[in-house]
This record gives structure tokens, sequence and C-alpha cells, in this order.
């Protein structure tokens, strides 16, 4: 499998909610904070595509911006 594939993979997708689902029941979290639904991407973050800081903080700004639109789409789908 390419990781195109897994990546778009329902079965992937399933497996990785499901592991956060029992990291939430152990966890005793609030439905508030709680993962209800992921993006995955093959590319990586860092300093080069300006996603990363030089010390690796995330630069929430940008990241927000290269996946605003997948961000929407997220929620326009609802849960």
């Amino acid at each position: 499998m390419e990781d195109a594939e897994i990546i778009a993979s329902a079965d992937v997708h399933k497996m990785i909610l499901d592991n956060f689902g029992e990291l939430h029941k152990m966890n005793k979290l609030n439905g508030i904070e709680k993962i209800k639904k992921i993006h995955l991407i093959s590319e990586p973050f860092t300093q080069e595509n300006d996603i990363l800081t030089p010390t690796f903080k995330i630069k929430r700004n940008i990241a927000r911006n290269v996946y605003k639109e997948k961000i929407d789409e997220i929620y326009k789908a609802g849960l």
C-alpha cells in the first residue's frame, strides 16, 4: 500500500480513532476533549515548510492557514 492509499483508508482512520477512544476512556475525558474526526497528511511538519519554529514548536497561525480548507470541510461535515 502506498502512503496516499494508507492516508485515504477508512480502516486506518477507524483504527486511529478507536485508539484515541481507548485513551479517552482511560483518561476519563469530557465529550468536548474527545477527538471525533481526523485528517491525515503525508508531509510532516518541518522548519522547511514553515510550520515549525527552530525550536520545533508549531506555528499555529501558519498551520491553520495551510489547512484552513480541510478544517472548514471537517466542521461543515459535522460529527
